[in-house]
Formats: C-alpha cells, structure tokens, sequence
C-alpha cells in the first residue's frame, strides 16, 4: 500500500484553518439572514456562503477522519521513520500545496465580501457595520496567516523572490504607516512617522520590505493598550539606513529576546493574557531583511514598550 507522504500533525493544521473559513462563511451567511435589506444579490451571497461552508465543513470532518484511520497505519509510521531531511522537505511540500490552495477560496471570499461592504454603503444600521467589519478583519486575518505559510514554504524551499530597485524609502514607509491610521484612530493608538526633510533611498525589493513594515505596524498596535503610542522613524547610518517602530505597548521578557525571530516562537507573558499570532511574521521578517543583506533586532521592556528595528542597504550614500 503506498500512501502520499502525509504528517499527521499538518493534516491537522490544514483541518483546522478550514473549520475557521467554514466558520466565517457561517457568520456571513448568518449576517445576511438576519439582515433587513433582503435583496437577489444578498440572497445570492448567501446562497454562495452556505455551499462553501458546507464544502468546507466536510473537508474538515473527512480531515479528521483520515487522521483517525491513519493513525496507526504501518505505512504511516514508516514514512514518520524518515531521515529528518526528508521529513522536512515533505512538511514543507504539503504545507505549500495546502497554503496555495486555501487561498483560492479565501480570495473568492475576501472579493465577494469587499463588493457586498461597498454596495451596501448607507443601507446598514451600526450594530450591522460592525459585523462586517469584524467579518472583514477575520477574512483578512486568514488571508494573511496563508500567505505567511506560503512564504515560509518559500523560504524553507529557496525560493522567496528577491528584486532590488531603488526605493524612495520615505515614501514607502509613509505609505506603510497610512494603511494603520484607522486601525490605530479606532485603538486610540497615536500613530506617528515624521518624515524627513532628505530623501533616503534604499536597494530593495518593494513588495517584500512592505511586508516586513506591516508586520511590525501590525505587532506594535496590537500589543499596545488605549491611548498608546507608536512612533516610526528612519535614518541613514553609512551605508546602511535603519527604521525603527517604537511603541508604550507591553514589552517583552528578555528570556524571549533570544527567540523572538525563531519559526513558530510565540511570547508567553504574565503581562499579555494571550500569545497572539502564529510565530511566522517575525521569522520572514528576519529572512526578507537578511536577504536583501540588512539586519533586524529588538529592544524591549517588560510594561515600557518594544523598539523593533532594521537596516537595509542604502542605494544612495549621505
């Protein structure tokens, strides 16, 4: 009997990222129901919500029970007998499949939900606005969680793409900066970037750097309480031009500092009543800003606030 190379505990993963879509299609399909604007296309939408949480759901019940029957398969344990390195590359295989393919629906899902949020401007009442954007966040959420799988897979693959260009690295953190001033606004978070009076360009890939950008936005207002602040910078050093996100949020114990940048690490603090994320954006931060030949590190304070920072090369020197 020969089975594809299947590791148990990833088969998992992917049951449990579908059961969260099956989830989000049951609130929005749920939130059309109960809508008082019944209309052919919320009727449609809706319609299109049940079939795929239905598909969905049975993806998610047929998961787990494969792990069920497989568990104590022979085939099974022999592939979990594997020399490491080939364990590795077929974890890392399947999580690439699995990541590429969820994104196909996540992408009809967050497309659907950006036309419904847009022709339903004015005709939805507060409590109804605030589903939806709670629906949007989740969607957006998931779509971030799989495009972080897929570039590990990259990363672990040798096969993350970098293109350098020259950037006006002012503007691109400023562009950066502008998409989290309604998240922050919403936190009372006071989001800050003074830009400076010089230009600064840098060699990099544009798509990339943004990634690393919004990744420390991202932790710095979410690990950052009311009424906070979060401060952007960036200045040039030699060769080298470094930006910096400060902010007054919780800080970080130093016996996490070491590990902070490892796959999978996530802070554990008796300051923090959860461990957010998933432990991938500060590692594919650290491998973008490695690869374009720069570096990345923190300084941080329990109940003071974190100061991430990086450099990338500069393209034009001072």
């Amino acid at each position: 009997m020969n089975l594809p190379k299947l590791n148990l505990g990833l088969l998992l993963l992917a049951s449990f990222v579908a059961t969260v879509i099956s989830a989000t299609y049951l609130i929005i399909a749920s939130f059309l129901w109960i809508s008082s604007f019944a209309t052919p296309q919320a009727g449609q939408l809706m319609f299109f919500g049940i079939v795929i949480f239905t598909i969905f759901f049975g993806l998610t019940i047929a998961s787990t029970f494969l792990i069920c029957i497989l568990r104590n398969n022979p085939d099974i344990k022999k592939i979990n007998n594997m020399k490491k390195s080939e364990q590795e590359e077929a974890k890392t295989d399947f999580v690439y499949m699995t990541a590429h393919e969820l994104r196909v629906p996540l992408t009809s899902i967050r497309d659907y939900l950006s036309v419904f949020i847009n022709e339903s401007k004015g005709k939805l009442d507060n409590t109804q606005n605030l589903f939806l954007r709670r629906i949007d966040i989740a969607v957006q959420q998931l779509v971030g969680l799989t495009e972080n799988l897929l570039n590990v897979s990259r990363i672990e693959r040798g096969a993350l793409a970098i293109s350098t260009q020259a950037l006006d690295w002012g503007e691109s953190v400023e562009e950066a900066v502008e998409e989290f001033l309604e998240v922050a606004k919403d936190k009372k978070i006071n989001l800050t970037f003074t830009k400076p009076q010089k230009r600064f360009f840098v060699k990099a890939d544009k798509l990339r750097t943004n990634e690393v950008l919004l990744n420390l936005l991202s932790n710095a207002i979410a690990y950052t309480d009311k009424s906070g602040k979060v401060s952007v910078s960036i200045e040039q050093k030699g060769q080298e031009v470094i930006t910096s996100v400060n902010d007054t949020g919780i800080g970080i114990p130093k016996s996490s500092l070491p590990h902070l940048f490892t796959k999978f690490f996530r802070v554990s603090s008796k300051t923090s009543k959860e461990s957010r994320g998933t432990g991938l954006g500060l590692y594919i931060s650290k491998e973008i800003v490695q690869r374009h030949g720069g570096r990345i590190w923190v300084e941080s304070e329990v109940g003071k606030g974190s100061t991430f920072s990086f450099s990338l090369p500069a393209a034009i020197s001072s």
